[in-house]
């Protein structure tokens, strides 16, 4: 297969919508979150998550959405782990 179609494939996949029971699957194995019949997505502290208008930037209807909110998540774990290392070098 051409390197090009591949990367095609992989393109289609990431914008496809997803259906609900995929969406509950991966948001439940990812970061523990609920949702409920209707849609409403709820953190792993049982917080709706659109309630934080932080949160309104991410579309978990599709897997580049997620991956979004994955990466996003991960430079603010990183960020934060920097801070306690610096405080922890600084006795602080």
């Amino acid at each position: 297969m051409p390197f090009g179609a591949f990367i095609l494939i992989v393109e289609m996949m990431i914008y496809k919508k997803l259906t609900h029971s995929d969406k509950e699957r991966l948001l439940d194995a990812l970061f523990d979150f609920d949702m409920d019949k209707n849609g409403v997505i709820y953190d792993e502290e049982g917080d709706e998550f659109y309630g934080n208008s932080e949160n309104d930037k991410y579309d978990f209807s599709n897997l580049k959405g997620i991956i979004d909110y994955v990466k996003d998540e991960s430079f603010k774990e990183g960020v934060r782990h920097n801070q306690r290392e610096i405080k922890k070098a600084l006795n602080l």
